[in-house]
């Protein structure tokens, strides 16, 4: 499969999420506006360790995609929504997270004490 993106990136800087999106547009029938768009509901399912690391992940990539994509990008308004919205789920489940592990170890530790 030969891409655009790819036969530029030998000229000139190409992101990743460039090469993403022309695969995306291939491969789909009618590409939404914002071909990043989260799927919210899904990742609200996800288990607490998926959900950490999936969120961080996709905040890494959005964050970064963000940065570079050209201001006038028809979604990146929309990416940067995704972001916000990415964070606050992000920083909950980080915090839920730490908040089971405590519990889980002061529970070890009251067993262990009563033994």
């Amino acid at each position: 499969m030969t891409l655009d993106t790819t036969e530029t990136w030998r000229r000139k800087d190409v992101a990743l999420w460039e090469m993403i999106k022309e695969v995306f547009v291939m491969v789909t029938d009618s590409c939404p506006n914002n071909p990043f768009k989260l799927d919210h509901a899904y990742l609200a399912a996800l288990p607490l360790e998926e959900a950490m690391l999936l969120t961080g992940s996709l905040l890494n990539f959005l964050q970064h995609m963000w940065i570079q994509a050209d201001p006038n990008k028809e979604f990146i308004e929309q990416v940067y929504e995704d972001i916000k919205l990415l964070q606050t789920r992000h920083l909950n489940v980080m915090y839920e997270y730490t908040n089971r592990n405590i519990k889980l170890e002061e529970e070890e530790h009251n067993e262990v004490k009563n033994q």
